[in-house]
């Protein structure tokens, strides 16, 4: 860089006087994409600059700056670092105290912001005698179109005059704004542009807070200094943001791990949702990187080259992934304090989980250890640190001598390449002194698409410690993808994981969640906070305080009766911000008799689908509220009896009629499937004159295995299975190669998330024509092998219908194919089928207190788990 430019305005005006016309800055509005140059990028930031002195802004004058992901970002950065003032990057999303306390510490004279974000923060401006202003009132806009000279604008500093004060992310403690001189911000450009990542040439996409120290100077102090371009999303929603890469032709991301993972996880599923036919196709005729990258393409646009991750967290599975679709990862080591770029390299060009070795100017050492081994991680930077603004005291105690501990821990191997393994206060010693990550083990869950967060922590219980998390499941996912049963999937997806880590790493204990957990500016758990709120004062079982919405809402006759039905039945008080299923337990067969009960007690008409996407006791109170009334509904009661029984009205869509090509195809198919089970599994039939002659009746076999329906059909026969009917999920059973086969095969599909009520209708349907069902009462195959609770679904079916149920223990089918597994294994199976067990024999427990549904349910598992030990009788 030329070395008469020792500002970060005189860079950007360079960057703006050689390339006048080019577009600067992409974004949309009113649907369409537009741009400003380079030329009018500056005249707006010399009408910041111009308007801010007309209110009496200073150089060295404090400047926050609260601003959204938008294009006014660049105009008012440079607008306030161009006269010579300090520039305070500060996250919107901030609480009310934090924010304030902030601007008041800081000294803050002035306050831009949007006009959007303005009703916010008047109050804390006012409250702190700040003046607001504006960036897209019309007061300035007209201010664009006045200025045409930086003439007595623009004030020439030194270089080591304070640019901008920047918040560390504070994961451990309270955050620390950092001052940057224009000499280190420039400092940090060059190695950038020196390393050759990034030309002029490059469109970069701005998608985190420009708060913090790397998204703002890769995002944007650099792409504008060098001459290249910077998109801005309208929003952070995907489809947005595909687009906009799409129509502006980004070709560099920026990101952090948490956002990355994001990516990886979105492109990932549209991989695997490839159809059979399309999977094979290409992976007959493209290479791998051919179809990743056409794939990666017609999402975020061809000119995608370089993916660039801060260090913390990244998985080697977002590397990988995008490397085989042939793009550049850079990943990034640094802190506020000293450089976002300490230490960098191109994934291809590392070892396994390294970060690279330090940039020009910058040394690390590791503090206290041997050569190779892990300590905390200790940089010296050439330039030196300018300290924490307005915080001299802390600024003192930062350092141990010219060195700058990190708080990060990693080692350095003999090649020079740094490793960072986390945090100093995010290791722990497990019990015979192994040492545990606990940031790995998220990373290491988060593999699961149902888990949007999760923050791993030691719990003590007596003598006893153990590994405890806070898990915040994705709800958007779990709803885009017709899982309402979210405690099951989530216990499914933990037990899961947890099959690939030692015994020492795996997490003992859960509970589930319904906010978001505090998160850093990056995306990064302020553990110190989450510590606070959660593990000490378990601050997700608060109390709720009402607001007026809230008692608007309750104030409702519809809505008071709804909130004393759930009372009654749950026994116990209701708050509005209870998660239906995580809180109240409420599982999809429960929620559907709620469904049905509220349309009973105030005749509100209510979609049955919606329904089971509701979240909380409010979602549902609003939805009631928001529903018309209707007398000719209220008249028609709907209750379990009406499902049970329903169906004798309307077609099904089922058939008994078994002809001559029906019963051929059947039994050709039975002894296939019996040959392959007899052929690779040794198949022992217990208790097979258990087995009814004829229906109705429930066969409730335990679930573990992907090979528990072909055991069954092999241990069954021919004549059994003929009039016995199966639920699968309607996921598959839909799927265009399994669809002809419903009828044939006698299957029936299940939802859980929706059109239960037409579910337990067809099987109502089937069992009072004589036939027989087959259905797992554990409602979801088992983790490890052992019988899971199970669903209180299997009880109304008995209670309501009056039918036997004969329980089916299938031993040994886990050890065979466990869930863990790609292929199954030869293994000694044995099937044994209990005697048949009515209505009233499994429905001994009666009382006022007691779900006789459930305790139909449990005793029913009571006798599988008997026949499991060869105790039933």
């Amino acid at each position: 860089m030329d070395e008469s430019i020792f500002t970060l305005f005189k860079a950007f005006e360079e960057a703006s006087r050689k390339n006048p016309q080019k577009k600067a800055v992409l974004f949309k509005e009113n649907d369409a994409y537009h741009s400003f140059t380079y030329q009018e990028l500056y005249q707006q930031s010399l009408s910041v600059t111009a308007f801010l002195r007309e209110h009496h802004i200073n150089q060295a004058d404090t400047v926050a700056l609260i601003l959204d992901n938008s294009r006014f970002w660049p105009a008012a950065f440079f607008g306030v670092v161009g006269m010579g003032a300090i520039a305070l990057p500060l996250y919107h999303a901030l609480d009310a105290p934090e924010l304030k306390d902030a601007l008041v510490s800081l000294d803050v004279k002035c306050l831009i912001t949007t006009v959007d974000l303005t009703e916010k923060i008047k109050v804390i401006a006012h409250e702190a005698r700040i003046p607001l202003i504006g960036i897209d009132s019309e007061e300035l806009l007209k201010h664009f179109t006045r200025v045409s000279s930086k003439q007595h604008l623009v004030k020439d500093v030194a270089p080591g005059h304070t640019a901008m004060a920047v918040y560390t992310q504070g994961q451990s403690n309270k955050p620390k704004a950092v001052a940057i001189t224009n000499q280190a911000s420039l400092a940090w450009i060059q190695t950038m542009r020196q390393a050759g990542f990034v030309t002029s040439d490059d469109c970069f996409i701005s998608l985190l807070p420009l708060c913090h120290a790397y998204p703002l100077t890769f995002n944007l102090l650099l792409p504008l200094c060098i001459g290249a371009s910077v998109s801005f999303p309208k929003n952070d929603q995907w489809d947005e943001i595909t687009e906009c890469m799409r129509k502006t032709a980004v070709s560099v991301i920026a990101g952090a791990p948490e956002l990355l993972q994001i990516f990886y996880k979105k492109l990932n599923d549209g991989v695997r949702s490839f159809s059979f036919l399309k999977k094979i196709w290409l992976r007959s005729f493209f290479s791998e990187q051919r179809r990743y990258k056409a794939y990666i393409n017609s999402v975020l646009g061809t000119k995608l080259r370089l993916i660039v991750s801060s260090v913390a967290n990244v998985s080697s599975d977002i590397s990988v992934f995008f490397s085989r679709a042939g793009l550049q990862f850079l990943t990034l080591y640094g802190v506020t304090e000293i450089s976002p770029f300490i230490a960098f390299s191109l994934s291809d060009k590392l070892p396994p989980s390294a970060v690279g070795s330090p940039a020009p100017g910058f040394e690390i050492k590791i503090a206290e250890s041997s050569p190779g081994a892990p300590g905390e991680i200790m940089v010296k930077d050439a330039a030196g640190f300018r300290g924490y603004y307005k915080d001299e005291a802390n600024a003192s105690l930062a350092f141990q001598g010219d060195w700058f501990p990190t708080g990060d821990v990693g080692y350095v191997d003999e090649h020079g390449f740094l490793y960072v393994q986390g945090r100093k206060d995010e290791e722990s010693i497990a019990p015979g002194n192994r040492r545990i990550n606990v940031v790995e083990l998220e990373s290491w869950y988060r593999k699961s698409l149902y888990v949007k967060q999760i923050c791993v922590y030691f719990s003590q219980e007596g003598k006893e410690h153990f590994l405890t998390a806070l898990i915040l499941p994705d709800f958007k996912y779990c709803a885009l993808h017709g899982v309402s049963q979210i405690k099951d999937r989530i216990h499914w997806e933990i037990e899961r994981l947890s099959q690939g880590l030692s015994d020492y790493k795996r997490i003992k204990n859960y509970t589930l969640i319904k906010d978001s957990l505090p998160e850093t500016v990056m995306g990064n758990l302020r553990r110190f906070d989450i510590k606070h709120r959660y593990v000490l004062h378990h601050d997700f079982l608060k109390d709720e305080t009402l607001s007026s919405s809230d008692r608007r809402l309750l104030s409702s006759p519809l809505c008071r009766k709804a909130m004393q039905y759930l009372c009654e039945k749950l026994k116990r008080k209701v708050s509005l911000d209870e998660h239906l299923e995580l809180d109240l337990g409420l599982d999809s067969l429960e929620r559907i008799g709620i469904f049905f009960e509220f349309q009973k007690l105030s005749g509100a008409a209510l979609d049955e689908k919606d329904f089971f996407f509701i979240a909380t006791v409010r979602d549902v109170l609003e939805k009631l509220h928001g529903s018309q009334i209707s007398s000719a509904r209220q008249s028609e009661a709907v209750s379990w009896d009406s499902i049970t029984h329903g169906g004798s009205g309307k077609k099904m869509p089922l058939s008994f009629k078994q002809g001559f090509f029906y019963r051929l195809i059947n039994f050709m198919a039975i002894a296939m499937v019996s040959f392959l089970m007899r052929l690779f599994l040794r198949i022992k039939v217990s208790g097979s004159e258990n087995i009814p002659q004829k229906g109705p009746f429930i066969l409730c076999p335990n679930h573990s295995s992907y090979l528990d329906v072909p055991l069954l059909v092999a241990a069954m026969g021919y004549r059994a299975l003929l009039f016995t009917f199966f639920l699968g999920y309607r996921a598959y059973l839909e799927h265009p190669f399994l669809r002809w086969s419903k009828q044939l095969f006698r299957l029936i599909p299940i939802d859980p998330a929706a059109h239960v009520a037409d579910t337990l209708t067809m099987c109502s349907y089937v069992l009072r024509n004589k036939k027989a069902l087959c259905l797992f009462p554990e409602g979801i195959r088992s983790i490890d092998g052992e019988i899971q609770e199970f669903k209180r679904g299997i009880g109304i079916l008995i209670k309501e219908l009056q039918v036997d149920a004969v329980p089916v223990y299938i031993r040994g089918a886990y050890e065979a194919w466990p869930p863990y597994a790609m292929f199954p294994s030869f293994g000694k199976i044995e099937v044994v089928f209990g005697k048949a067990a009515s209505s009233e024999a499994l429905g001994f427990s009666q009382g006022e207190t007691i779900d006789m549904y459930q305790n139909i349910a449990d005793n029913l598992r009571a006798r599988l788990i008997c026949l499991k030990e060869g105790t039933y009788v």
